[in-house]
């Protein structure tokens, strides 16, 4: 008796938890900005000191130390890496504003290269 419990127990927590996986592939981790390249003036700087981490871990990207420190959802497809506000709306769906839209250059496991029109940002995973 004291097995088929426990059997029912382990069944019921198991149906009861959600289990999110990320497919994120190497985006996902800790980045640390490195060098953030002007597009207009050519010019290259390096930004190791300045503590700018993105965290990526399934659907939310955190970046710390920035100008533009704050969550973000994201969606990362088609050799684009797209930022859009972290709340929801009043349904429970994303807000669909894109507040960033990168071209993923290079993104591997170690190095990571995103550009738009004005800037491109080069990371190291962390």
């Amino acid at each position: 008796m004291k097995k088929l419990l426990y059997m029912l127990m382990a069944t019921l927590l198991i149906v009861a938890c959600e289990f999110e996986t990320s497919d994120n592939g190497d985006l996902d981790g800790l980045w640390q900005l490195t060098t953030r390249d002007s597009i207009a003036s050519g010019t290259s700087t390096d930004v190791h000191a300045s503590g700018e981490y993105w965290a990526v871990q399934v659907r939310l990207l955190q970046i710390r130390g920035g100008r533009h420190s704050g969550y973000y959802r994201f969606r990362h497809a088609d050799g684009h890496l797209q930022l859009y506000p972290p709340h929801l709306d009043a349904d429970g769906r994303q807000d669909t504003t894109i507040l960033h839209d990168y071209h993923v250059v290079n993104l591997n496991g170690s190095r990571m290269v995103l550009q738009d029109d004005t800037v491109r940002l080069s990371f190291r995973k962390y």
